[in-house]
């Protein structure tokens, strides 16, 4: 009997030693199970908080889009207005100076006729002597 009992000591001390390593081990083993867990309970919160800011960024993406667009959009006005001001400044320059143009003439013409009847009238006035004399000076 003690041959058995001495058989079954052996036995039970190899049961023992991976018993103590499975017990020595479960403190790193419950640690690995709880990582798992929080890991597996946190994703989804990882996982909504990505969501959240994958949106954000396609919301900052379209208002970008819609800048740019704006832009665009203004810059295209801004440069027709310029080339349409440019025509329309251009056209009204002509305008002016054209009624300028004639204005100065008019006034040309009116001088010009009046210097002819005041020439007229001082020819009138002065004797055809006075004439000879002046032409001679080269006053007339």
């Amino acid at each position: 009997m003690r041959s058995k009992l001495a058989d079954l000591e052996t036995g039970f001390k190899q049961y023992q030693k991976a018993v103590a390593e499975i017990l020595g081990n479960m403190q790193r083993l419950v640690n690995a199970k709880r990582a798992t867990r929080d890991i597996f309970n946190d994703s989804e919160t990882l996982l909504k908080s990505a969501d959240a800011l994958d949106e954000g960024y396609g919301g900052e993406v379209a208002a970008r889009q819609v800048n740019y667009a704006v832009m665009a959009g203004a810059s295209l006005l801004a440069l027709l207005m310029l080339l349409t001001g440019a025509v329309t400044g251009a056209a009204v320059v002509c305008v002016l100076l054209r009624r300028r143009y004639l204005a100065v003439e008019q006034d040309f013409d009116g001088v010009s006729a009046r210097l002819s009847e005041v020439s007229a009238q001082f020819a009138a006035t002065r004797s055809p002597t006075q004439c000879q004399a002046t032409e001679g000076l080269g006053l007339m």
